[in-house]
């Protein structure tokens, strides 16, 4: 053992070195402990943020998706309510040219008589 007036260089460190105690010994290992589990914490934070972020862009995503579908069905519904409008009338403007058509049939078949 180093003497105690001899405190300066090597001594000093090995005097201080083997006065090293247990509890001192489960300080410094209880601290890297905790060092560990805050930064797995830290890491684990992250990650979940990470996550997130990617979750909220992928519902955005979908979002837009469906809203172009619902635009995509509504002008199909649109332009098919038009169709059917636009069929009526052609169906009406038949009846009416076929009723007008039999009319004159009748008409002059009832004329050569």
């Amino acid at each position: 053992m180093p003497s105690a007036k001899k405190r300066d260089g090597i001594y000093f460190v090995c005097y201080t070195v083997s006065m090293i105690n247990a509890s001192d010994l489960l300080y410094f290992i209880s601290a890297l402990a905790i060092l560990f589990v805050a930064g797995f914490l830290c890491w684990t934070l992250y990650e979940l943020a990470s996550l997130l972020h990617r979750a909220n862009e992928i519902v955005d995503e979908a979002a837009k998706k469906l809203s172009a579908l619902e635009r995509a069905l509504l002008s199909m519904k649109s332009k098919l309510e038009y169709s059917t409008k636009a069929l009526g009338l052609i169906i009406e403007g038949g009846k009416a040219a076929l009723s007008a058509f039999t009319g004159r049939r009748a008409k002059s078949s009832s004329k050569k008589k």
